[in-house]
């Protein structure tokens, strides 16, 4: 969710949302902001695209199509990576091997 992707990058939580339309679906979009509670250079935006579905790629929000590179140029422009990802957590060793009998 978008929530966790705001949270994954430092952000509250919080989020602006607005009504849009939209040339796929029902006509209608919405857009949640959640880069006001971000520290500053890190942006979340998501566009949800009513009946759209997962084929919504490349609709026009108020008559402009989404421009993913814009986007992304945004956010490499911005000076900010995000958080940087921990370290993985070891597995703990194990005391040997032993074959599965129940795998073919």
């Amino acid at each position: 969710s978008m929530a966790l992707w705001a949270s994954h990058n430092g952000c509250t939580g919080s989020y602006q949302k607005s009504e849009h339309s939209s040339d796929m679906g029902d006509g209608t979009a919405t857009k949640f902001d959640y880069t006001s509670g971000c520290p500053e250079g890190i942006y979340v935006e998501h566009y949800a695209i009513h009946g759209g579905g997962h084929g919504a790629g490349g609709a026009q929000v108020d008559g402009a199509k989404i421009d993913v590179l814009g986007f992304v140029a945004k956010v490499e422009g911005g000076g900010g990576g995000g958080p940087s990802p921990s370290p993985p957590t070891p597995s703990p060793p194990t005391s040997g091997c032993e074959n599965d009998a129940s795998w073919s």
